[in-house]
């Protein structure tokens, strides 16, 4: 038995569709947290985040302003850090 490339994407639409929707809203920003927490791996499933892109999307969320992303990474990692993360970024 094989499957077509659409039959995949169909059936693979259908189950995501499926279980997302049957989530509470907080299984589902839950899951939203997971997700996007695991976008940043490198490997996935082997805990080697890529700083490099969490710093930029970082900043891209905060407006692409150096000085929130800043403030935001201090709030988290303290200041002296935090400055020499962005320090040593290049956006």
């Amino acid at each position: 038995m094989s499957l077509t490339t659409e039959q995949i994407s169909d059936l693979c639409q259908a189950h995501c569709y499926r279980v997302i929707d049957n989530m509470d809203a907080d299984d589902l920003f839950s899951y939203a947290v997971q997700m996007m927490y695991q976008s940043f791996d490198k490997n996935p499933g082997q805990n080697d985040t890529d700083v490099a892109m969490l710093i930029e999307d970082i900043w891209v969320a905060e407006g692409e302003d150096d000085d929130s992303t800043l403030e935001f990474i201090a709030g988290v990692v303290g200041d002296e850090l935090a400055d020499e993360i962005m320090k040593n970024t290049q956006f």
